[in-house]
């Protein structure tokens, strides 16, 4: 069994770079963020801003948060508010983007980062424009698992990777009122779940040459469920599934001509990573250590973002802007096909 793994990079919880939050649309993911962020870290939450005051104060006072808006632009604001998490439904990344970037407050944006190439360029320009950070947040990109995977291929331990597949699924009853049925809310199994598995295949794989799609719509038009294949550019495949008909193992592997690396668990939720040889053998297990498991991982974006921003930078280095544009490149472009 291998016994020495590489060290992945992780970032400073506490102790280190921290930030004082506001929560722009607390619903459902909000509240998984501030709950991680305020357990994992010792970064503050000062601000809600919902478009409704009930929703905005009831949120407060689960979180002990100070000040509650039935506003925006209120929210951010706030004098001592240094970064803005978007949890809206995707069509409203680009305007709650914009109120915050206007305000000087860097912004960290659900994933994916708009609900269009469109509207992610414009929030891209926007920050630019405004000199200002802005990241996606892809929390998968930030498990220890993919540091480590990313080191173990760079040393050659599985070959030339070959193969890259990852999907995700899970099952909803139909509701055109739903928003992940609704298409005026960016809904979708490719956008709204799928997006991790392209993230997956992009990063493990490189830029595709060729994109591929099939897949079923639902009543309402938008994606219930697809596989897309992307062709890469050295002569390997990479496959992304995407549903909302079933509840599916929702796999990721990264398959080289001498091994594999398998998550070993649901993903894109964090897990250790198996690595595999060329003839199957289990070679070990890496498990992350730090205790983070579920929802709590969240904090790790958090906690990045902190870092670049005390650097001064004005994206992350780790996920630039340019990778969450191609994302959604790639859905379209799949989207397109069925």
């Amino acid at each position: 069994m291998h016994e020495t793994w590489p060290e992945p990079a992780l970032p400073v919880l506490t102790g280190g770079p921290r930030l004082n939050w506001a929560i722009l649309a607390p619903g459902r993911i909000a509240r998984s963020f501030a709950r991680a962020v305020l357990t994992h870290t010792d970064h503050t939450i000062v601000a809600v801003g919902s478009r409704s005051r009930e929703r905005s104060t009831a949120f407060a006072a689960e979180f002990g948060i100070p000040y509650a808006f039935a506003s925006y632009e209120q929210a951010v604001a706030r004098g001592e508010v240094d970064a803005a998490y978007i949890a809206a439904p995707h069509t409203h990344h680009l305007p709650l983007a914009r109120i915050a970037l206007d305000a000087g407050v860097p912004v960290l944006i659900e994933k994916p980062l708009a609900a269009s190439v469109a509207d992610a360029r414009e929030i891209v320009a926007a920050a630019r424009a405004a000199g200002v950070f802005a990241m996606e947040a892809m929390w998968t990109r930030f498990h220890p698992w993919v540091d480590v995977a990313d080191q173990l291929i760079a040393s050659g331990a599985i070959g030339e990777v070959v193969s890259v597949g990852a999907e995700i699924g899970r099952r909803f009853a139909f509701d055109p009122r739903d928003r992940l049925f609704d298409p005026a809310l960016g809904g979708g199994a490719l956008l709204d779940m799928g997006i991790y598995a392209v993230f997956h295949a992009l990063h493990f794989g490189g830029d595709p040459i060729g994109i591929t799609a099939s897949g079923v719509r639902a009543p309402t038009g938008v994606d219930a469920q697809s596989t897309t294949v992307l062709r890469l550019a050295g002569g390997g495949l990479a496959t992304v599934g995407a549903s909302l008909a079933s509840f599916t193992p929702s796999h990721a592997i990264i398959a080289g001509t001498e091994g594999s690396l398998r998550v070993e668990g649901r993903f894109p939720m964090p897990a250790p990573l198996g690595w595999y040889g060329r003839d199957g053998e289990l070679i070990g297990t890496f498990r992350d250590t730090t205790g983070l498991e579920g929802h709590a991982a969240l904090a790790r974006q958090a906690a990045w973002m902190a870092a670049h921003v005390a650097d001064g930078l004005l994206e992350s280095p780790r996920h630039p802007l340019v990778t969450s544009i191609r994302q959604l490149e790639i859905v379209e472009e799949a989207l397109g096909q069925f």
